[in-house]
């Protein structure tokens, strides 16, 4: 059963959201990550992908697809595409440091050119790079 999402979060224009992590987490601090968290006592999964994505943005998801899961810290997550509409709804930053949308291209060259590896990037990194 999966216990927690990431959300590879994209706008109307393609773009991907990230999220500067803060001090406050207790894993991947300071790190640029997914939106994402635990699945909360009575959701479903897609609920979780809905509740963290408002939660952190103030953004509604509009559509979603499941890509894929894996295993990180002991849990098993599910990483999930949301689109998002940015032109209808204003973001507000809800967790972390900072929140910001990146073109494909600049989201490469930012994953690159981290001095950390994260299993969340990596996963966006080769999603992004499928989609040719």
């Amino acid at each position: 059963m999966l216990e927690g999402v990431g959300v590879i979060t994209q706008n109307e224009k393609g773009e991907f959201l990230l999220q500067l992590r803060d001090a406050k987490t207790a894993i991947l601090t300071n790190q640029w990550c997914l939106i994402g968290g635990s699945r909360e006592k009575g959701e479903d999964i897609e609920q979780t992908v809905s509740r963290e994505v408002k939660e952190e943005t103030n953004l509604d998801v509009e559509e979603m697809k499941y890509l894929k899961k894996f295993q990180f810290n002991s849990k098993e997550i599910g990483i999930f595409i949301a689109k998002v509409n940015t032109a209808k709804e204003r973001i507000i930053k809800g967790e972390g440091k900072r929140i910001q949308f990146f073109n494909k291209s600049d989201l490469i060259c930012l994953i690159d050119s981290l001095n950390y590896t994260n299993p969340y990037l990596k996963i966006v990194k080769e999603f992004t790079e499928d989609k040719v």
